[in-house]
């Protein structure tokens, strides 16, 4: 990725601190945001990758952005319970490896989808 190495640098070594929990790539619309995740997220070996791509389409479904995620036995779950299943279903996802759980257009996100989000996070 051209004229993008300082940028590259940057999020890798903010992936790589166990000390930080999550990072926000912003800019407008059209200049490579979601490209330079990809490809940050294709170089970290040996991490889990999740890709979450919100819409305003989804954004109407509860979970709408992350059902391709969602363990297939939810409708037995208790609605208070949801977040810690979902959660642990998506650690046993990772088998032990750290996870790198990306969303793109975070701004669309449903409530429930945002809400697992900030839980994972």
């Amino acid at each position: 990725m051209t004229g993008r190495i300082e940028e590259q640098a940057h999020l890798t070594q903010v992936i790589a601190d166990p000390e930080l929990s999550g990072v926000l790539v912003a800019g407008g619309v059209g200049v490579g945001k979601t490209r330079l995740v990809q490809e940050l997220a294709a170089a970290a070996v040996g991490c889990h990758v999740e890709f979450v791509t919100a819409t305003e389409s989804a954004r109407s479904l509860p979970f709408g952005a992350v059902a391709h995620l969602l363990p297939e036995n939810l409708e037995t779950t208790a609605q208070v319970d949801l977040l810690a299943v979902i959660g642990h279903h998506l650690v046993r996802r990772a088998k032990g490896k750290p996870a790198i759980f990306v969303v793109d257009d975070v701004h669309l996100l449903d409530g429930l989808s945002a809400a697992l989000v900030h839980h994972v996070v």
